[in-house]
């Protein structure tokens, strides 16, 4: 009987529907509040909506629809990593896939990734340009290799002059 209380007690502090890109979805109105049903089927916020793809993975993960995948960590819970790419280059997400600044990416992708698992973001830049830098937390003052443990979402940009 504990354990059922228990379970009962949990299921008030965390709501799946509420993970971005985890749920498909014919409307808005079967969406988390805070959430609306893109384009793609799946609930998301109002600015990753649409850009939810599912991933060839049975861990029910999601990538960017164009993202090369090498390797995707088990089943779990995952949260939104957007990339933006400023200028000509390209960012890796190790064991993800890339985001590309030329078609069909745009320099703009969303990456479902593990909750709570180390992740490694590599800039490089295309011939004849730079990485510049990151900007916004928790790459902002790190070189070309960006290293951090996600416990929600981001929005990160990669900047290349």
């Amino acid at each position: 009987m504990r354990v059922l209380l228990l379970a009962v007690g949990l299921t008030g502090c965390y709501d799946a529907g509420a993970v971005d890109c985890t749920l498909s979805c014919g409307g808005s109105g079967e969406c988390a509040s805070g959430q609306v049903c893109g384009s793609d089927g799946f609930c998301a916020a109002p600015d990753i909506a649409g850009h939810c793809v599912a991933s060839t993975d049975d861990g029910g993960g999601m990538v960017a629809g164009d993202a090369a995948v090498d390797s995707q960590p088990d089943g779990g819970v995952r949260v939104p990593l957007h990339l933006k790419i400023d200028g000509d280059g390209r960012v890796t997400v190790t064991g993800y896939g890339a985001c590309e600044k030329t078609a069909p990416d745009n320099g703009d992708c969303t990456f479902q990734v593990a909750l709570a698992q180390q992740l490694d973001l590599v800039a490089a830049p295309y011939p004849t340009r730079i990485f510049e830098a990151w900007t916004g937390t928790p790459c902002a003052l790190q070189d070309e290799t960006c290293t951090f443990i996600p416990f929600g979402s981001n929005d990160i940009h990669a900047k290349f002059k």
